[in-house]
């Protein structure tokens, strides 16, 4: 079998037709020869995060759709469900630190 990229729940996908909306797999079906898996997936609208759409689509069709995905994923990673702004998910470590001693000493 050749090596095909497969898809874990939770994975992160773009649409096909409306590249804005991005979708996360919540369930993976596989067919009777383990190799056709269909995934289900859960699309959320990037401008109405409110709003998500379920389709559910082969392998295939997810894989041809995933050519500039990585910017786009990189670009949406703060919208859908678990989404938070760039900057608190940026914020390194020492200044976690600081602000938290900060507090304490007062």
């Amino acid at each position: 079998m050749a090596t095909k990229k497969t898809y874990k729940v939770g994975d992160v996908v773009a649409r096909v037709s409306k590249p804005t909306i991005l979708g996360t797999v919540i369930e993976v079906q596989i067919g009777k020869d383990k190799t056709d898996l269909s995934y289900f997936i859960k699309f959320y609208d990037v401008n109405n995060p409110g709003e998500y759409e379920t389709e559910t689509c082969t392998a295939d069709e997810l894989i041809s759709r995933d050519s500039d995905f990585y910017d786009r994923k990189m670009a949406n990673l703060n919208v859908g469900p678990s989404g938070g702004s760039r900057k608190s998910r940026r914020r390194s470590r020492r200044s976690r630190k600081n602000r938290r001693t900060r507090r304490v000493r007062r």
